[in-house]
C-alpha cells in the first residue's frame, strides 16, 4: 500500500509540473506577442520633435549633496537642441563656483538623432538614436561605457535620464532624477 501512495504521488507530483510548464510557455508566448504587436503599433523612431520637452532649466535631484547642484539647461535653436550640465558649488549665498562642465547637442544626421556629449578633457561621445518606446527615447552606442542612454519623459516638469550598460563585466544602470526649475 504504501509503494501505491508515493507512486501516486510521484504521478500527481509529474503532472503538476508538466501543467505548470505548459502556463509558463504560454505566459512566455503571451508576453512575446503583445511586444511585438506593440512594437508594429508604435513609431519607433526618434525625431528632434520628440525631445522638445527637455527644453529649459533643470535640476538634478538624485544626489542630494551638501553646497552641491547639478544644473542641466536645454535650449532649441532652428532643428538642433543644444544643452549644458553644470555641477555647482555655494560658497556662500548667492555666491557660486564652477566646479564641473559638459556641453550637449541633439542633432539631426541623416534622418537620426545624434546625441553628442562633450566634456573638457574627454573624448567626445557620440550616441545614435536607437528606438523610441512610449515615452522613452533611446539612444545606443556599443562601443561606449555607458551602451545605453535613455530619456524619460515623465511629465513636463520631470523626466529621468537612464544610463545603461557594461562595465568591467558587470550590469550597471543609474537613473537621474530631473525636475523642472522656473
Amino acid at each position: 500500500m504504501k509503494y501505491k501512495g508515493n507512486k501516486i504521488s510521484f504521478s500527481i507530483l509529474v503532472f503538476l509540473l508538466f501543467v505548470s510548464c505548459l502556463s509558463s510557455e504560454k505566459v512566455d508566448s503571451e508576453i512575446q506577442n503583445k511586444e511585438n504587436v506593440e512594437s508594429a503599433n508604435s513609431d519607433t523612431s526618434v525625431s528632434i520633435n520628440d525631445l522638445y520637452f527637455i527644453e529649459g532649466n533643470w535640476l538634478d535631484t538624485t544626489q542630494n549633496v551638501i553646497n552641491k547642484s547639478y544644473y542641466d539647461t536645454w535650449q532649441i535653436v532652428k532643428d538642433s537642441i543644444f544643452g549644458k550640465s553644470t555641477l555647482l558649488k555655494t560658497i556662500s549665498p548667492g555666491v557660486f563656483d564652477t566646479i564641473y562642465n559638459e556641453s550637449m547637442s541633439m542633432i539631426e544626421v541623416d534622418d537620426r538623432v545624434m546625441y553628442v556629449i562633450r566634456s573638457s578633457n574627454k573624448p567626445l561621445l557620440a550616441y545614435p538614436s536607437f528606438k523610441k518606446l512610449g515615452d522613452s527615447l533611446i539612444f545606443k552606442n556599443m562601443a561606449e561605457s555607458p551602451q545605453e542612454v535613455i530619456f524619460i519623459n515623465e511629465s513636463k516638469d520631470h523626466f529621468k535620464l537612464l544610463l545603461r550598460g557594461l562595465n568591467d563585466g558587470f550590469k550597471r544602470e543609474t537613473i537621474y532624477n530631473y525636475y523642472r526649475e522656473n
